[in-house]
């Protein structure tokens, strides 16, 4: 088994939960810059934030778009999508894709 391989759960295929990890892999390195960012423009270097919050910020708003979409990202997206945002299906799915509970500058 590779290190971090997720377990198919939910429906998802270890092959999509994959796919899910580099989507909001992608995004986030794009954005997570700004999202350590105080109230003065300086970086924080204590403000931390649980994968839940940085598969949800990575996916608000179709921001995975922005980092080039890749064949079959948005049918993964759209799974996800199903399971409802936030409960405890779509919580298994980001505990196999985001291996880490917390998430720092």
């Amino acid at each position: 088994m590779k290190r971090f391989e997720p377990t198919p759960v939910q429906g998802f295929t270890t092959e999509e939960l994959v796919q899910l990890r580099r989507i909001i892999n992608r995004t986030w390195d794009s954005i997570a810059g700004d999202m350590f960012l105080d109230e003065n423009g300086e970086y924080d270097p204590y403000l931390t934030f649980d994968r839940f919050e940085v598969a949800e910020v990575s996916l608000d708003a179709d921001r995975w778009k922005w980092q080039g979409e890749k064949k079959g990202d948005g049918a993964i997206i759209d799974k996800l999508q199903n399971l409802g945002w936030g409960n405890n299906s779509w919580k298994e799915v980001i505990i196999q894709v985001l291996p880490f509970e917390i998430y720092g500058y």
